[in-house]
């Protein structure tokens, strides 16, 4: 039998975890903290080790150094940004996995470390360059090289957001990492539940639990891409893209939304392509975004036009709105009285990506309509 270590600090999650892996037929060992995880590590050899990086103590990146070399090491963690990932998996780790996570994916991520076996070689030689990774000892054409601190601190420095609201960036990301870890364990239970052989009821009331829980991931998403659409660090590849085409993907995806509204999208289209440089992942967030704006506010109807010199025009009557209000939907967190839910992030979200892109959204309210113009 396969033993898998589980660090984990959080009760909840670590009982999921580990009566998940018992199902599945693994022995599991666990441990609560970075300190105890190395001795756990240390007196079993588990073949396999499930991280979480919020430990108390010694955190789960010091904790990764120092067992990656012993056994294959799967990040667990509501951490989600890309850089974190990279340096984590260049440490070291085998697998990142974020939270909330599906039980039946994590399974078979498990079961593929597994089906590998045994480590890498643990030394890297590159260009006169060797790196041991057993020993983290790093030479130059056989010469020992020492990294200082001054060079882990200038490393460090480097890493400081420059813009002048980046503490209310991390405190956004540090939101969304809280709201992750009881939503992890939750979902994970709700889904175990919903394979337990429920009653009629009880299976009623699990779907709106199932629900909730779903809209609360959606929020915790939403926090996620404004911190990444706010950030440097998130290149984007801009290429030649069809508007046009573009724009009739993001309204196919909300055509089951419309309906349920009872608006027939009125779309204007020229009759050749128009072509602009853009990123085709941030214009369909910043044209899902729009959208879903118009599902919300619309009091019935919705228009979108796209004209040949790339300007873009959608179109409402917004009664719930006025002046003032149009002027600061781009703002962080403004939504109006009657936002059914919204988080305030969405036309933020999409002015950040459409300027990174080279171009420009504007909003302006008159007569009950609404009208948001986007230029690429």
């Amino acid at each position: 039998m396969k033993t898998i270590a589980v660090v984990e600090d959080d009760e909840y999650i670590g009982n999921m975890l580990a009566e998940l892996l018992r199902s599945a037929g693994y022995g599991v060992v666990r441990a609560y903290s970075g300190s105890e995880a190395l001795l756990l590590v240390e007196r079993t050899r588990p073949d396999l080790i499930l991280l979480d990086l919020m430990l108390p103590g010694m955190g789960g990146e010091a904790v990764l150094q120092k067992v990656a070399r012993l056994c294959p090491v799967i990040i667990l963690s509501a951490k989600v940004d890309v850089r974190g990932k990279v340096e984590n998996l260049n440490a070291g780790a085998v697998d990142y996995v974020t939270k909330p996570f599906d039980n039946d994916e994590l399974l078979a991520r498990v079961a593929v470390q597994l089906r590998r076996g045994g480590r890498e070689e643990a030394l890297l030689v590159r260009a006169g360059i060797e790196m041991n990774f057993e020993t983290f000892e790093v030479t130059a054409d056989g010469v020992p090289l020492r990294l200082t601190r001054t060079l882990d601190e200038t490393i460090a420095l480097g890493r400081v957001y420059r813009e002048g609201d980046a503490e209310i960036r991390r405190a956004i990301a540090n939101v969304s990492h809280d709201l992750r870890t009881p939503l992890t364990s939750a979902a994970g239970y709700a889904g175990m539940l919903a394979k337990s052989g429920l009653s009629e009821k009880q299976a009623e009331y699990l779907a709106v639990i199932e629900g909730r829980l779903a809209a609360m991931k959606r929020l915790t998403e939403e926090l996620l891409a404004y911190s990444v659409a706010a950030s440097d660090e998130a290149e984007l590849a801009l290429e030649e893209v069809d508007l046009g085409a573009a724009l009739e993907d993001s309204l196919t995806q909300f055509y089951a939304a419309f309906e349920e509204r009872g608006i027939l999208p009125s779309i204007s289209l020229p009759a050749g392509k128009v072509v602009r440089p853009a990123d085709k992942d941030a214009l369909a967030r910043v044209f899902g975004n729009i959208l879903s704006n118009a599902v919300r506010y619309s009091d019935g109807d919705f228009c979108v036009t796209l004209r040949e010199d790339g300007e873009v025009v959608f179109e409402n009557a917004a009664s719930a709105l006025d002046g003032v209000s149009a002027g600061r939907l781009f703002d962080r967190f403004f939504t109006v009285e009657n936002a059914r839910g919204g988080t305030g992030l969405g036309l933020s979200i999409a002015k950040l990506l459409t300027e990174r892109m080279g171009g420009s959204i504007g909003a302006a309210w008159s007569d009950g309509r609404l009208r948001i113009t986007l230029r690429l």
